[in-house]
């Protein structure tokens, strides 16, 4: 399927750089001047490590599941520019995973799609990628998850995709 044949190929690799590096360049440049949700909930990350409350009247108003602060801490460790480059790699490298995973449940039933409509795919959503990947959040943490849990099914791998996609509700 991405056998680099085609020129359409090519260009859908390029455009996936392109995407990346503008999402870099104005992570970086937001990370130097502390404007990014990664960096704003930093300071939640340092609270958890050290057992305190981020919840209610005593703990503040951290506005997310603690999931979230347990996937950055990680990232919250480095130093803010490198911990934010990391972050947008690893989120980066999740929308590959995302895209790669859904054209390969969508066309593997049907007919093959031309090289060109998967350029058109990515250029239709560049916008919501550069978007996600700028902003900091760990909403394609998510997606990915949801995407393994359709990976999970669509591999008759029912348990995995229950255990996936809801933890807590395993039979």
């Amino acid at each position: 399927m991405f056998n680099l044949a085609t020129r359409s190929k090519r260009l859908l690799i390029v455009v996936f750089l392109i995407i990346y590096l503008v999402s870099g360049i104005t992570v970086f440049r937001k990370a130097k001047e502390n404007r990014t949700a990664f960096l704003r909930w930093s300071h939640h990350t340092e609270r958890i490590k050290h057992r305190e409350t981020i919840y209610g009247a005593e703990g503040g108003s951290y506005p997310n599941l603690p999931f979230m602060l347990m996937i950055l801490m990680p990232f919250h460790s480095m130093d803010p520019i490198t911990g934010s480059l990391a972050w947008l790699t690893f989120k980066f490298t999740i929308i590959l995973f995302i895209f790669w995973a859904t054209v390969k449940v969508a066309i593997n039933n049907g007919p093959r799609w031309p090289d060109w409509a998967l350029l058109v795919l990515v250029l239709l959503n560049s916008r919501v990628f550069i978007s996600d990947l700028t902003h900091g959040n760990v909403n394609l943490a998510i997606g990915g998850l949801v995407v393994v849990a359709l990976l999970c099914s669509f591999y008759k791998k029912d348990f995995l995709s229950v255990s996936v996609h809801r933890p807590g509700h395993c039979p």
